[in-house]
């Protein structure tokens, strides 16, 4: 599967000199893949996204945004149990989304989860 959209955002307000924390336009795209190993009963799963959002200001910081996110998941499901491993900002680019908070790196985690309850 694969999508792919974008946004164009107007916001009209004459109160303020400039609108904060609103990028002129944002533009995503994602896919997935499945693979199911019958003889095994395992499902495959790879998910991706990619983000890009365009140039706004923030309260104390200007020219914020204009960074390309790459994120991903892979999924391996038995029965009920479903363990993940996921990655975000697989480019490893430095970007800020609000005032003084930096994103510096990537982050990668890893988990179980269980549906105990059918």
């Amino acid at each position: 599967k694969f999508s792919a959209g974008g946004a164009y955002h107007f916001i009209n307000n004459k109160d303020i000199d400039r609108n904060l924390y609103q990028p002129d336009y944002q533009l995503f795209a994602s896919g997935q893949l499945h693979y199911y190993w019958k003889q095994k009963l395992i499902h495959f799963y790879v998910y991706t996204d990619l983000t890009y959002s365009g140039l706004y200001d923030g309260w104390a910081e200007n020219e914020m945004g204009q960074n390309l996110i790459f994120n991903s998941k892979l999924t391996l499901k038995l029965k009920s149990f479903r363990f993940f491993y996921v990655f975000q900002n697989m480019f490893r680019t430095s970007y800020n989304n609000t005032d003084h908070i930096t994103i510096p790196d990537n982050f990668l985690s890893y988990g179980i989860h269980w549906d105990f309850i059918n």
